[in-house]
């Protein structure tokens, strides 16, 4: 069965059911290991019909930086978000430059 983690604007993670997904980790050997949650899994109400997701942080967090990555580095998409608030080219250019040094960021 696929996966699918849906960003709300807000910002949150849901899973496909549309239940919340909340930070979490375990420790095991003095290792931590970090995951996100389904809410039910976490407050114990999970359905028999229904199995709460638990996905590595580290699986979730390089998607998103991937997602990130690509809008940032779509200049011309850029240029479009910004281009309605009269931007001068000047001011235009720093934009694009600090979203290609985010874009960097985001791929270390």
């Amino acid at each position: 069965m696929a996966q699918y983690i849906w960003l709300a604007p807000a910002g949150k993670l849901f899973d496909e059911s549309g239940e919340t997904l909340t930070p979490s980790h375990a420790v095991k050997s003095k290792r931590r290991y970090r995951y996100y949650v389904s809410r039910s899994l976490i407050t114990g109400s999970v359905n028999q019909n229904e199995a709460g997701w638990r996905i590595p942080a580290a699986e979730i967090e390089r998607s998103v930086a991937t997602a990130a990555r690509t809008i940032l580095e779509d200049r011309a998409a850029v240029v479009t978000e910004v281009e309605p608030s009269g931007f001068d080219v000047r001011q235009t250019k720093s934009i694009l430059d600090a979203a290609s040094a985010w874009s960097s960021r985001l791929r270390s």
